[in-house]
């Protein structure tokens, strides 16, 4: 195991421009749909975020790549640490296609709320790009520069998406969709931006958005109208084929939100006609483990999340599994650093153009 050090420089990001709804505005000409997917194109490498228990203090979070291919030929993966610090829950970091940002959603102390801390970790300089009396969530690169979120108030105030052009330094958008109401959830890949909206207390529908304009392409029902996903920030994914992968409450459909003891991840696609999502396969039995989340999909076959077991399995270990869609089997490793087990969580893609700026071999 190893400490990773790479060239990667550091843009801040700094700035307000506010927009009361969806509008055009964006801050480079569109890019055609098959140079997005190239210049997106995964490479093996996954970046997963932790925290480290400490005693008598708050924990301390982590950042961690490791390669999925070690996995798929039946090694435990050599975790390495991209970056470690910061206080408080679990935090979501994301690398952006260039490799040269990365955005970790952490807490914020002096804001006491989990804002977004901009790193560059070989030189252990870091800013934050957020510094307000609000939760950003849900990060997602757009491209090598557009940097997405969804910003939860701590007022009554409506919940906006955001858009963080870090070229330019400035928030250049920020904006709501008709009936977004105290929730919604943003997933991006390279050909659409897939908006799961909430609307009285419970998933409602899905929108796709184009990426660059962020113009509405069409909307879909939410499929499980029993069951609410769970948790908020993973409970649904989009890969590149229009398949959607979501994490739903496997208990009583009338229990409160929050995590329940059992989950299900299920995949759905759209009917012939593309007038509804159609829940096709179940891919995780709810009877196998406790709850799922941190969904993933690397190279539209392997679909990656955790597993974290019930209460009467406690004792058990917290399991990054990759799931492979054609065959059904299913490669499992139990994460550990310094000889410790650790939880591994909120896994993304990485880029090869950025392995390469991070010096992955």
């Amino acid at each position: 195991m190893q400490m990773l050090r790479g060239p990667i420089k550091l843009s801040v990001v700094a700035g307000l421009v506010c927009a009361a709804t969806l509008f055009l505005s964006i801050s480079c000409a569109p890019k055609s749909l098959s140079t997005r997917r190239a210049e997106a194109e995964a490479s093996p490498y996954i970046v997963s975020s932790c925290w480290f228990k400490e005693t008598g203090g708050l924990n301390e979070n982590g950042v961690f790549v490791w390669n999925i291919e070690e996995v798929l030929a039946g090694k435990k993966p050599e975790l390495r640490l991209l970056w470690r610090g910061g206080e408080g829950g679990i935090p979501k970091a994301r690398i952006s296609w260039d490799g040269r940002h990365i955005a970790v959603a952490t807490w914020n102390p002096e804001r006491d709320a989990q804002n977004i801390l901009l790193v560059e970790p070989g030189k252990n300089s870091e800013e934050w790009l957020t510094s307000d009396a609000a939760e950003q969530r849900c990060l997602s690169w757009l491209d090598d520069h557009r940097l997405l979120c969804l910003r939860l108030p701590h007022d009554r105030t409506p919940v906006r998406l955001q858009v963080w052009d870090v070229a330019r330094r400035r928030l250049v958008r920020e904006f709501s969709l008709p009936g977004m109401e105290r929730c919604a959830v943003p997933q991006v890949s390279p050909n659409v931006v897939a908006l799961l909206v909430w609307k009285d207390g419970r998933p409602h529908s899905i929108a796709l958005l184009d990426p660059s304009s962020f113009a509405v392409r069409g909307t879909y029902t939410y499929p499980f109208a029993a069951a609410p996903p769970v948790p908020v920030d993973s409970q649904f994914i989009v890969d590149e084929k229009g398949r959607f992968f979501f994490v739903i409450n496997a208990e009583d459909p009338e229990s409160p939100l929050g995590n329940p003891e059992r989950t299900a991840i299920y995949m759905a696609m759209p009917d012939d006609q593309q007038y509804e999502l159609m829940p096709r396969l179940l891919v995780a039995l709810p009877e196998e483990a406790g709850r799922h989340g941190s969904l993933c999909v690397w190279r539209d076959r392997y679909l990656i999340f955790t597993e974290v077991p019930r209460k009467e399995l406690a004792a058990a270990s917290f399991t990054v599994n990759v799931l492979d869609l054609e065959t059904g089997r299913r490669h499992q490793f139990v994460p550990e650093w310094e000889g410790k087990k650790i939880l591994l969580i909120n896994h993304a893609l990485i880029t090869r153009k950025a392995a390469s700026e991070l010096g992955l071999p």
